[in-house]
């Protein structure tokens, strides 16, 4: 459905009592069942795009899954017979957040955002991991993370699971981004976050509009013009304009210049944010508005390929609305609507209920109109995001990996402006079969980490299954350049608590 503003007379009647928000005088214009048919749409078409492309999850890595690799669809198989369980773990953090919401309304802290994440029972990886342990540890509950605490701060977590801010604010692009605000700077900052404000956005926008090149540039409006996403995605949009045919010459264009020469100064490479919202990007443009197409090439593009096309998925079938996804793909996800998403009190039909609720509620709030079934939304410019630091590049500084071990306690100087100690594969495996062990659960150990004699964060290790590994144990960067000394002190620790074995992977700045 193409936006529909109202002629400039009917605008007119509207536009004093809007004046007072600044609101400008064009509106759009949808139905409640429209509304609620875009709402439903949006939520399974994140279902079906991340069960879509599940089988080729990370097993393409910078490269195009070929044509004649077929992605298997049964129709006539339900999606789940139990819970939506790992694989949807952009669904379940999703709908985590839509409860925040929902318990602690429109303006609920960022604390309560950080304490579901922190205190919730299902499997979590790279930066919603961090997100957990950094409450587990009682580091900086409820304060925006960073890149010089958080190595994860980039990575796709936030943008996998933005999908619920812009559901809520049907055609208010603005309080989308609000919305994703409040609980994404718990998990990333800089272009982690960035991501999932500009795929908030553009759920926003495809209420408004079902034309997929409007949804992507005006959605990057929210970009910091500074950004290194808006610039990516700047690009990805101009290739699409020179040749809308083949999205395979743009994504080649892409992976030449930025994911071949990926900066791990800012974060990991192929769970990085930007890497793949290109692909979400390259499914929109390049699908045409087409369900199967979009949730296709997206997951094609290789990476995080069930994530992808799960935004991808998400915004396409908001725009159509769900009535139009093709048959095929709504059967099996029809069959189990009533399914709970993991660690969560919520089936699908529960979050097509709930989201259809929020929307008109925060429409009400945010000066639309309500004359019987027709919604009458007020349009205003896109705010910009504020250009935050970010982490300094490989080009001023480099990194070099120390290993390090200890039982109990030991010290370590280094030269340099930042620190991060990682776990070691054969750590964790060490302490997983450690855990296990364990007859009681709950707390196992920790390990007191100091830098230049103030304790800076106690990294907490758990005996119980989704709790039973974590990637780093802190995060200190932005420090003077100089010679810094860590201590480290394993306490509280149950009897057979494993040897410590990670890596120090120290920044210093070139000369």
């Amino acid at each position: 459905m193409k936006s529909k503003i109202l002629s400039a007379a009917a605008a007119a009647l509207f536009a004093a009592s809007f004046a007072i928000l600044g609101c400008s005088e064009e509106k759009a214009e949808l139905s409640k069942s429209e509304l609620a048919d875009k709402i439903k749409g949006g939520w399974a078409g994140q279902i079906i795009g991340c069960t879509y492309g599940g089988p080729t999850e990370f097993k393409y890595r910078q490269k195009i899954i070929p044509d004649d690799v077929k992605i298997p669809w049964n129709e006539n198989w339900p999606i789940t017979t139990t819970i939506f369980g790992g694989l949807y773990d952009d669904l379940y953090l999703d709908v985590t957040f839509m409860d925040v919401f929902e318990r602690f309304g429109f303006d609920a802290p960022l604390v309560e955002f950080h304490r579901a994440v922190g205190e919730s029972s299902y499997n979590l990886w790279a930066a919603n991991r961090a997100a957990r342990f950094a409450w587990l540890d009682g580091f900086q509950r409820g304060e925006p993370t960073s890149w010089k605490v958080n190595p994860t701060y980039n990575d796709i977590d936030f943008q996998i699971e933005a999908d619920y801010a812009g559901l809520m604010a049907p055609a208010m692009p603005n309080v989308a981004v609000k919305f994703a605000e409040a609980a994404g700077r718990a998990i990333n900052s800089n272009d982690g976050l960035y991501c999932g404000a500009y795929v908030a956005a553009m759920y926003s926008l495809a209420f408004e509009s079902d034309d997929m090149k409007f949804v992507a540039s005006e959605a990057l409006k929210a970009l910091p013009a500074g950004s290194r996403i808006r610039k990516m995605m700047s690009d990805i949009i101009e290739w699409h304009r020179q040749d809308p045919s083949d999205w395979k010459a743009a994504w080649r264009k892409f992976e030449d210049k930025y994911v071949k020469k990926h900066d791990d100064n800012f974060g990991s490479c192929h769970i990085h944010a930007p890497n793949n919202c290109a692909y979400i990007l390259l499914g929109l443009l390049y699908g045409n508005g087409d369900f199967e197409k979009t949730i296709d090439i997206s997951t094609r593009c290789g990476l995080d390929s069930d994530c992808n096309p799960a935004s991808s998925g998400g915004i396409v079938a908001t725009a159509m609305g769900y009535s139009k996804i093709p048959a095929k793909f709504r059967k099996p996800l029809e069959a189990c609507e009533d399914k709970l998403f993991m660690g969560t009190s919520y089936s699908p039909k529960k979050v097509y209920e709930t989201g259809l609720k929020q929307a008109l509620a925060v429409l009400k709030a945010n000066g639309a109109k309500f004359d019987g079934e027709k919604i009458i939304v007020p349009l205003s410019p896109i705010r910009e995001l504020p250009l935050e630091e970010d982490a300094p590049s490989a080009d001023k500084v480099s990194r070099k990996i120390v290993s390090v071990k200890f039982a109990d306690s030991t010290t370590f100087e280094f030269e340099g402006v930042g620190v991060t100690l990682t776990t070691s594969p054969e750590f964790n495996k060490a302490f997983k079969d450690f855990a296990e062990a364990q007859k009681e659960k709950g707390a196992a150990g920790e390990i007191e980490i100091s830098l230049d004699g103030k304790k800076i964060r106690t990294a907490k290790f758990f005996a119980d299954k989704h709790l039973n590994e974590r990637d780093f144990l802190f995060s200190a960067r932005g420090l003077p350049n100089g010679k810094h000394k860590l201590e480290f002190k394993l306490a509280n620790a149950k009897k057979g608590f494993p040897e410590f074995f990670g890596y120090l992977r120290i920044y210093s700045e070139k000369k």
